[in-house]
């Protein structure tokens, strides 16, 4: 496959994810106004094939560590779609160990 090189509006995009660990929605990520709104499934499109070639190993340009890949799913606000960093299993097991610990006052 071919080597992709992102847009300055996909690296944006790839940037407020890698920023926000937590998750962003979609509605924030694309922040679409005005006329921007018109073109909204374009957007959509080019945000979607920024995290397709950044899982692939194919964005030479990438924000995003190459090991690190880009969750779709119901991150956004009361569950909406949205975007985040995955996190491994182990790094998962370990943040929920020390947030049991905070809450056990240890």
């Amino acid at each position: 496959m071919a080597k992709k090189k992102l847009t300055p509006n996909q690296l944006d995009w790839l940037g407020k994810i890698r920023a926000i660990p937590e998750g962003i929605s979609e509605t924030e990520l694309l922040d679409l106004r005005g006329k921007a709104k018109n073109y909204a499934m374009s957007y959509r499109r080019s945000l979607e094939s920024a995290i397709d070639a950044h899982n692939k190993g194919l964005a030479v340009n990438s924000p995003i560590a190459k090991n690190t890949m880009i969750e779709t799913g119901p991150f956004g606000p009361k569950g909406g779609h949205g975007y985040r960093l995955a996190i491994d299993l182990l790094t998962q097991a370990a943040i929920q160990k020390l947030a049991e610990g905070e809450n056990n006052g240890h």
